[in-house]
């Protein structure tokens, strides 16, 4: 006997074009891809908020255009919102870097270990990882790369214990574990 079944409703798809639309890709102007929109833009460097503002509204406007260019309407009318996104600042990516080492403490602290490390430290992760294009994506792996993992072999060599304390320290153009 079969019975009947509810009838689920379909899933909302999220669509992310915004990488670069290419010039092979999309037939786009000469040379237009997102990626050149956003560095022509930027590579003015905005004076005030009010200009920085203005300029991403202007790449907001070019990649919506650019959208309504090489997409059917019908398309374009099934998708819910375009939402671009600001570039990172150093700034903010300081913050993740400092979020980060701070959720990485806390996992030591469980282990009674205290990481402690100096603002040197950080700015370093944050030069090393950061990128216009990028964003924030690269500070987890500078973290793991630079800290985690030589931190990692040192507490199975048992050179940090339980109530130890693990210090970063920048030595020229790398991080020290003491």
């Amino acid at each position: 006997m079969l019975q009947k079944v509810a009838a689920l409703p379909p899933p909302h798809p999220v669509l992310f074009i915004v990488d670069e639309l290419q010039t092979n890709t999309c037939e786009l102007s000469p040379s237009k891809s997102f990626q050149s929109i956003v560095n022509t833009t930027l590579s003015k460097t905005p004076v005030d908020k009010k200009e920085a503002e203005k300029q991403f509204e202007q790449i907001s406007s070019q990649v919506k255009k650019n959208l309504e260019e090489h997409f059917r309407p019908e398309f374009l009318n099934r998708i819910d919102k375009v939402v671009v996104f600001k570039p990172l600042s150093n700034d903010v990516v300081q913050l993740v870097v400092n979020k980060q080492l701070g959720e990485l403490a806390g996992r030591l602290r469980e282990r009674s270990i205290t990481l402690k490390w100096d603002a040197k430290v950080a700015k370093f992760i944050t030069e090393t990882s950061y990128s216009p294009k990028q964003g924030a994506r690269a500070v987890r792996n500078t973290i793991q790369e630079h800290i985690e993992n030589p931190l990692a072999q040192a507490v199975l060599d048992a050179n940090f214990k339980a109530g130890g304390e693990a210090r970063l320290v920048l030595r020229g153009k790398k991080i020290v574990i003491e």
